[in-house]
């Protein structure tokens, strides 16, 4: 039993007056949120789902499927000869003896040297350093191989680290690392090979073609595992930016991995059961491609639109891809690999003064030397693409099963929190609060007196926290601030917009909102691309009806996320879940104060994350439907 002075502070603390009202209040809303009206609104998604499929539109659905047809497609897609030939090569490829491997790179390697050498001649000398530097490593890379008489598919499995890549992220089982015979494939053929890559090299480089055969095994890839897209996506997102065009990269691949994923449920290889949340997300996207096509902004409405309808496609991936648990902890560690990268980058920018004062008062906030924006063209674009993953990594902290996990994800927390505070995006700053005093509330009954505690302590912390963060957030309002004033006007602006075409809308785009705010603007602050407001710019784009979809399909979401909260057993599951729910909340709280999907690479991660939420609801419901199922078969057993 304890004794000394830090339990006698304890109890004194735990018998205090201020704490037991605390833990009083906190049961009377833990315990009004179950039941009642309020119960219902934030715990009974899974009774509004069963209202719906019992509904005329659910039995239509129902109804609607057309399990033949799909056989007999799928049927033509096996027993069609590319499908087989396709299968076969890769079958072959996968057998294929190491040493013949290694060959095939050193061929490479040795033509696209002469290769180089020749363009080197013929060019009366200067340097290709890139392309020599390529051509040696495929002979290094090649020379361990000659040692090894192994097929591919057995060298893969007997490395931990590969065999974890190729089971967890492409979808392989373990019988697919078994030899099927004699290592295949002849040295003469492979050496011979690398003859054309040399050729093409000449033309080139070796970097293209080699790029090309890397490009064209991902895509293969991602046919066999849909999954494996979704990973690269999302870890690939935030980089896009060094490519031209990342926003329409971002739209194709999101496109090939859904034709992937299309392919595998019609031949029955992945399932998917629309519920009422999906019909509402389907129906608020078909909403956004009518507001392109109906729209003052002509093509680039349109085109906009189009890319806006594609990557809330990132939902649907998310659903129907995200089904267990092994494979939700592959998607938080493809998105979390990629924001670390992101918020060190981001740290990096700060700490080294390469930051820009574009977007931020100078004369007000002297001490700020400017604000980070990492990948993102725009630090409050970044604030949003942090505060909508950190909760999500702050639950994977909490996960029971893996200590390392948790502390590696805790380093990701720290650094995202870091480079959060180096955005010096308030409205991201308030979205981030505001959600982690939701995720404490659903991690804990006991939270209310933690937060008691914090909010009566934090006026003494005010003196240690630096003066720029302390003035940054208390600006908060401050109309002298010219990014606050500049807002001001423009929400004035806007909803005068709203006031004579928030029925029927404008259409989706920046080209049709700058034809028509410059009418409705202050003077000065005529070239505004957009609302600064989220909710605001979705009335003026999509007229009332759009907004009004929008927001119910906000509130099924929040049935959803609470009901999960509420009856999730799986500790890791449903933490993860509820961490989705509170990503979305920040960002929608940051979006009173901008456009936040404005950047189509935002846009798309937070579909994902709002898919996140649903797909770990339904891997919890699952889960306890399953139990049910064993339990009642095994009573049914006892009883007989």
């Amino acid at each position: 039993m304890k004794s000394g002075f830090k339990a006698w502070f304890a109890d004194f603390l735990s018998d205090s007056l201020i704490l037991r009202c605390i833990r009083a209040l906190g049961k009377v809303l833990y315990d009004r949120l179950g039941t009642g009206v309020y119960g219902y609104l934030f715990g009974s998604y899974d009774a509004v789902c069963n209202d719906f499929d019992k509904s005329a539109l659910g039995r239509l659905r129902k109804n609607l499927r057309a399990e033949r047809v799909r056989r007999q497609i799928a049927d033509n897609i096996e027993n069609s000869i590319y499908v087989k030939s396709i299968s076969a090569f890769a079958a072959f490829l996968w057998q294929l003896s190491m040493r013949v491997i290694g060959i095939f790179l050193i061929s490479c390697g040795l033509y696209a040297g002469i290769a180089q050498f020749i363009r080197y001649l013929l060019a009366d000398g200067g340097a290709f350093n890139l392309d020599i530097a390529v051509s040696a490593g495929l002979i290094l890379l090649g020379i361990p191989l000659l040692l090894s008489l192994k097929p591919l598919c057995s060298a893969v499995g007997d490395s931990s680290i590969l065999r974890a890549f190729f089971v967890g992220f492409l979808g392989c089982f373990d019988r697919d690392f078994d030899a099927d015979g004699e290592p295949r494939g002849r040295k003469t053929a492979a050496f011979v090979l690398g003859l054309p890559f040399g050729i093409l090299s000449f033309f080139f480089g070796p970097v293209y073609p080699l790029i090309f055969l890397l490009l064209l095994s991902a895509l293969y890839a991602v046919l066999r595992s849909p999954e494996f897209g979704l990973y690269a996506t999302v870890f690939a997102l935030p980089f896009l930016i060094v490519l031209p065009h990342p926003s329409i990269l971002l739209a194709v691949m999101v496109l090939y991995t859904y034709f992937s994923y299309s392919v595998k449920r019609i031949l029955g290889k992945r399932y998917f059961k629309f519920e009422l949340l999906d019909v509402l997300v389907f129906c608020f996207m078909v909403m956004m491609l009518f507001g392109g096509v109906v729209s003052y902004g002509g093509r680039q409405s349109l085109a906009a639109a189009g890319i806006y309808t594609v990557l809330m496609l990132g939902y649907f991936l998310t659903v129907g891809l995200i089904r267990t648990k092994e494979k939700l902890s592959h998607l938080l560690l493809a998105l979390g690999s990629s924001a670390f990268l992101v918020s060190l980058y981001g740290i990096y920018q700060y700490l080294s003064g390469n930051i820009s004062t574009e977007w931020m008062d100078t004369e007000m906030f002297e001490g700020i030397g400017g604000r980070a924006v990492s990948t993102f063209e725009n630090p409050n674009m970044l604030g949003q693409y942090l505060i909508l993953l950190l909760p999500l990594f702050a639950a994977a902290v909490m996960q029971k099963q893996n200590r390392v996990y948790g502390a590696g994800y805790l380093l990701l927390c720290l650094a995202g929190a870091g480079c959060l505070i180096y955005t010096w995006a308030r409205g991201a700053w308030l979205g981030f609060m505001l959600s982690a005093v939701i995720f404490l509330l659903i991690w804990s009954r006991h939270a209310m007196s933690f937060l008691a505690a914090g909010a009566l302590l934090s006026p003494f912390a005010l003196p240690f926290l630096p003066s720029s963060i302390v003035d940054r957030f208390t600006s908060i309002g401050n109309l002298a601030d010219t990014s606050t004033n500049y807002r001001a006007y423009i929400w004035r602006g806007s909803v005068k917009v709203a006031r004579d075409y928030g029925l029927f809308g404008i259409g989706i785009g920046e080209n049709a909102f700058s034809k028509i705010y410059p009418y409705y603007a202050f003077n000065g602050i005529e070239k505004a691309p957009h609302a600064h407001n989220l909710f605001l710019q979705l009335l003026i784009s999509l007229g009332l009806f759009g907004f009004l979809l929008f927001v119910v399909l906000l509130f099924v979401f929040l049935q959803s996320g609470f009901t999960l909260a509420k009856r999730g057993q799986d500790h890791s599951t449903r933490m993860i879940g509820c961490g989705a729910l509170c990503g979305v909340i920040a960002a929608l709280v940051q979006g009173l104060t901008d456009y936040t999907w404005y950047n189509y690479r935002v846009y798309f991660i937070f579909w994902v994350v709002f898919g996140v939420a649903s797909a770990a609801a339904r891997i919890s419901a699952a889960a306890v439907a399953q139990e049910k199922t064993v339990t009642d078969a095994f009573s049914a057993e006892r009883s007989f």
